[in-house]
C-alpha cells in the first residue's frame, strides 16, 4: 500500500496497525449506477498506460486485495464482514527511487500514487462504512500534520478529500491528498503523495476512474 512506502520513504519505523488502519480509513461514500461486480475491479482502477508525467506501474505492489491484506484487527475485519466486503484491487504508481522502480529520486517530481477499489455487496454495505471510516481517515491524518478537507460534491454528497501538509516535509514527501468515493456498491479511492502537489493533478486521476466505474 502507498502508506505503506511513503512511511518507509521518509525514514520512519511503519507501525503495523497504523498502516492497516489508514487503508481502511481512506474509505468514503458516493451515489449512482448498477452493481459493479468483482470481474470489473481490475478494470476500473487506473492502467499502467495511465501513469502520471514521471511515474511507472509498480506491478509487484498492484493486483487483487483481500481481508486479510487490508487489515490485520480483527475488529475491523468483522466489521467490514458485516457491511459486506468482498475483495479490493490496488493499482500502485511511483517515481524513480521510489517503490522498487530504479532510478535516483527527484526531490522536485517525487510521486507515489494508489488507485484503489473495494467491492460489497450491496451499495447498502459500502454505504453504512461511511460515517466510521470518514471520521478514522480525519482523525488519523490529523497525526501526520495540517489537514485541509477539500470540496468535491460534484462526485456525490458522501464523497470527501483532505489534504495533508506533513509536519516534517524534510523527511519525504511534503503533501498527501485523498479523494474518495462510493458509486453503487463499490468504494474508490484515490491517494497522491509528493511534492509541490496540488489537486488538480488528483482530480485528472479521480476523473478517469470515476469515468469508468460510472459507465
Amino acid at each position: 500500500m502507498v502508506l505503506a512506502m511513503v512511511l518507509r520513504a521518509r525514514g520512519a519505523r511503519p507501525a503495523g496497525t497504523l498502516v492497516a488502519g489508514l487503508t481502511l480509513v481512506l474509505m468514503a461514500t458516493a451515489c449512482s449506477g448498477g452493481a459493479i461486480d468483482e470481474s470489473e475491479l481490475a478494470a476500473i482502477v487506473l492502467q499502467p498506460d495511465e501513469a502520471s508525467d514521471g511515474t511507472f506501474f509498480v506491478e509487484a505492489e498492484s493486483g487483487p486485495v483481500s481481508l486479510e491484506e487490508l487489515t490485520a484487527d480483527p475488529n475491523q475485519s468483522a466489521r467490514l464482514l458485516l457491511d459486506g466486503f468482498v475483495s479490493g484491487y490496488d493499482a500502485i504508481f511511483a517515481s524513480p527511487g521510489l517503490a522498487g522502480v530504479e532510478g535516483d529520486i527527484s526531490r522536485s517530481r517525487s510521486r507515489l500514487i494508489d488507485s484503489s477499489i473495494f467491492l460489497y455487496t450491496s451499495s447498502e454495505g459500502a454505504e453504512s462504512s461511511f460515517g466510521r471510516l470518514k471520521v478514522d481517515a480525519e482523525a488519523t491524518f490529523q497525526e501526520f500534520g495540517p489537514t485541509t478537507d477539500l470540496t468535491i460534491d460534484e462526485l456525490g454528497t458522501d464523497a470527501y478529500g483532505i489534504r495533508v501538509e506533513f509536519s516534517n516535509p524534510a523527511a519525504g514527501p511534503d503533501v498527501g491528498i485523498v479523494h474518495s468515493w462510493r458509486v453503487d456498491n463499490v468504494i474508490l479511492r484515490i491517494v497522491v503523495w509528493g511534492e509541490d502537489l496540488q489537486e488538480a493533478e488528483v482530480r485528472a486521476l479521480v476523473d478517469i476512474v470515476d469515468g469508468r466505474a460510472r459507465r
